[in-house]
């Protein structure tokens, strides 16, 4: 995985009652779904990711076909070493709760956070769920913060709302057609409708 691991910056960002360990986050789609955007972080050396309530922030990376052996080394090499902050542990664990299957994925590749050197997306969401299961490590700042807003962003009613809408009425082109011509005849039945009691008053 060619991503700048040299350093991470931890954060105490004064959050109070962070969501348990065990909270997933919800999948990149439905963090989308519900007006999540995506973009690589800067390139300053920071293996660095951050959510401001409307951004998740990823570090650009290249998987290629020795990823699990490099990520299961990394790991295991953090778990000896405690005072590294688990960086890269921190990483695989969002992505793994970020990928659930190849369109989590295709999502992430199209905002230009992964670039894919294997066979098959599904290769690499395999992956990123194969190395984390059994895995536990002492959770850094980080990843708890922008873990903790994500699970609430994705909680609240108006998000929710939203992801229904679009997963309901707007997944299929013949739905959102229907949907426009549903809503032009309601507009001439409402102007119609104005137009009669007008008259009726003159």
């Amino acid at each position: 995985m060619t991503a700048p691991w040299c350093d991470f910056p931890e954060v105490e960002d004064g959050l109070k009652n962070p969501e348990p360990y065990h909270k997933r986050v919800p999948s990149a789609t439905a963090l989308h779904d519900a007006g999540v955007k995506f973009q690589v972080s800067p390139r300053d050396g920071n293996m660095d990711f951050s959510f401001d309530g409307r951004v998740l922030k990823l570090p650009y990376v290249v998987i290629t076909p020795t990823e699990e052996t490099f990520l299961l080394d990394m790991m295991a090499f953090e778990q000896l070493h405690l005072d590294m902050n688990n960086p890269i542990s921190s990483f695989v664990k969002l992505m793994d709760n970020l990928i659930d299957t190849a369109k989590e994925f295709q999502l992430l590749v199209d905002s230009g956070i992964i670039e894919n050197r294997m066979e098959s997306d599904q290769e690499v969401a395999e992956l990123f769920n194969r190395v984390t299961k059994g895995m536990a490590f002492f959770e850094n700042s980080r990843l708890k913060g922008v873990r903790t807003r994500l699970i609430r962003h994705g909680k609240r009613r108006r998000n929710l709302w939203r992801a229904r809408f679009v997963n309901t009425y707007l997944r299929d082109p013949w739905t959102v057609i229907a949907l426009l011509a549903a809503g032009l005849l309601l507009c001439l039945t409402l102007i119609q409708t104005m137009y009669s009691v007008l008259s009726y008053i003159k």
